[in-house]
């Protein structure tokens, strides 16, 4: 079965990526290159496709830009990676030849037209970077007011309740494999939102971190990361797409552990000084509705950075010769 995680977010530290880890894991990998809209995402959907019709399993990285674009495709149990690797998540093979190669799609480019379009793509390309840039400004501010918010939770809450949580939470582990770390997203900032992929994730053991916005799992989630480091479990920590210094969801054996409410799962709850909360409770409103705004205005920008990139690639388009592009596509699958 398919599933789907993101490699990359829009963050509060601009565009930020786990693509390099990908292509760290693999034993061969296909990188694509290529302006846009000459047909990567196309390429890696039809792979998938040919892939899981064999009996693969397949696990697909959505793209940040356009949740519905594909970056990249892992297939894990063989090691095989096909990862769009033009910019903002520019790689380059690690062993040319021997593990990884090049699969150039803009070869099928008139670049004559193109060229004659410099001008235009110039223009598109600079208008679209400044769209973004104004997006990851809206999202720095965010990130301020939620650490504003971090600070007073730090100030309601009893050290000794987080050490008994982090306890209790460390012996319910299902620890499976030895194995490295994983760094990743299951969320990401778009243009569409905030864009959650947590019903891919599998486990047999869920616990739900029930936590009021602005109240960081992330040093609980670290302490059971370092558990896991110690002991050299095989783990994957999901990052949280707005800052990605911080972990949002764990995965420990057969045990994630994820600050997302889901159904059914057993809920913990953070005991909190409600007369330091009082204390503050304009300021927790202020930070909250401040922060809504701040990232709507976020995604605006994002989707304004969509429209833009959406003329851009019509211009790639309009130069693809696409009789070439067919042949170049069946030829690749048929070595998969």
């Amino acid at each position: 079965m398919d599933s789907f995680l993101f490699a990359g977010s829009n963050t509060c530290k601009g565009f930020y990526g786990f693509y390099d880890q990908l292509l760290k894991r693999a034993r061969r990998a296909v990188l694509l290159k290529g302006g846009p809209g000459v047909g990567k995402s196309t390429l890696i959907r039809q792979a998938g496709k040919h892939l899981m019709q064999q009996g693969r399993a397949v696990q697909f990285f959505a793209c940040s830009g356009d949740p519905d674009s594909l970056d990249a495709l892992w297939d894990e149990e063989n090691g095989f990676l096909i990862v769009d690797s033009t910019s903002p998540h520019t790689l380059d093979p690690l062993l040319p030849g021997a593990q990884d190669g090049i699969l150039n799609l803009g070869a099928c480019l008139n670049e004559k037209q193109l060229e004659n379009q410099r001008k235009e793509i110039r223009e598109l390309s600079q208008d679209t970077t400044a769209s973004f840039q104004q997006a990851y400004r809206y999202l720095h501010a965010a990130e301020c007011l939620m650490q504003d918010a971090f600070h007073v939770y730090r100030k309601a809450t009893d050290p000794r309740h987080l050490q008994a949580l982090q306890k209790e939470l460390s012996v319910q582990l299902c620890p499976r494999d030895e194995g490295e770390c994983f760094d990743t997203f299951v969320q990401s900032i778009t243009y569409k939102g905030t864009v959650q992929m947590l019903e891919h994730l599998r486990a047999d053991q869920i616990i739900c971190l029930d936590f009021p916005w602005g109240f960081c799992a992330h040093d609980i989630l670290e302490h059971l990361q370092k558990q896991a480091l110690i002991n050299r479990w095989q783990h994957t920590a999901y990052h949280d797409p707005l800052n990605p210094d911080r972990i949002a969801h764990l995965h420990i054996g057969r045990t994630l552990i994820t600050t997302a409410v889901m159904m059914d799962a057993p809920r913990y709850e953070i005991d909190l000084d409600k007369s330091v909360l009082s204390q503050h409770m304009n300021r927790m409103s202020f930070n909250r509705a401040a922060y809504d705004l701040l990232l709507h205005q976020a995604y605006d920008a994002l989707n304004e950075a969509k429209k833009l990139h959406d003329a851009l690639e019509r211009c790639y388009i309009d130069a693809m010769d696409f009789d070439k592009l067919t042949e170049i596509r069946t030829r690749f699958i048929e070595t998969l």
